[in-house]
């Protein structure tokens, strides 16, 4: 098939120690009050935005006037 190069399954599937790193990242992230604005813990919500099609899509200054 011309796609078996993109990995299929989930982070936990594919590579168990990346994901024990990430849950002990989201622990440390909910336990610590970080005062650094661009570190601080996204809403919910932003989170699952990040996780859709969107994210897949650069684009970069301003729309073209039609």
């Amino acid at each position: 098939m011309a796609h078996d190069f993109i990995p299929q399954g989930t982070i936990a599937e594919l590579d168990p120690d990346m994901a024990n790193l990430l849950k002990r990242e989201d622990e440390r992230q909910r336990q610590t009050i970080i005062l650094i604005p661009s570190e601080s813990e996204a809403p919910p919500a932003v989170n699952e935005a990040l996780m859709t099609s969107f994210s897949n899509v650069y684009a970069e200054g301003y729309p073209r006037e039609e």
